[in-house]
């Protein structure tokens, strides 16, 4: 009888702990991969062939009025604060903001996504005299 409890009691610090209940996992915001603090070089070619590099830093913030959207600040390197993008498993869209960029008027749109801890976009502005169309990578 002694046998078979030495048996059966290993045996039950084997089994029961594979028999505890599952953790049920909350979605993860997609957002929150977003967020920080990000070092950023984007470039566009202007009409005679030459490349326009800038460097910058902006920060991401959860928008805390919607579920769906972060805000961009100094994105692009525009004096603009909080631009709201919208977040979608790890993408980011812009659409139909306006921005000023010298003193001009632009139609901004942007989208990027990221991937490991690097972000890649792209965003144009249209407006009077200034169409431009920019790609860049940021990292934080």
């Amino acid at each position: 009888m002694k046998s078979f409890y030495f048996l059966i009691i290993p045996l039950l610090f084997i089994v029961l702990p594979s028999c505890k209940k599952s953790d049920i996992q909350q979605p993860k915001d997609p957002r929150e991969q977003f967020i920080g603090s990000w070092k950023a070089t984007d470039s566009f070619t202007e009409s005679n062939g030459t490349i326009v590099t800038q460097t910058y830093t902006f920060n991401i913030d959860l928008d805390l009025n919607s579920a769906e959207f972060i805000l961009l600040d100094r994105f692009a390197n525009l004096s603009l604060t909080d631009l709201s993008a919208k977040v979608s498993s790890n993408s980011f869209i812009i659409t139909n903001t306006e921005a000023s960029i010298n003193n001009l008027q632009v139609d901004f749109e942007a989208n990027g996504e990221i991937n490991s801890q690097k972000l890649t976009y792209r965003y144009s502005m249209v407006g009077s005299g200034i169409n431009r169309e920019y790609t860049g990578s940021a990292v934080r």
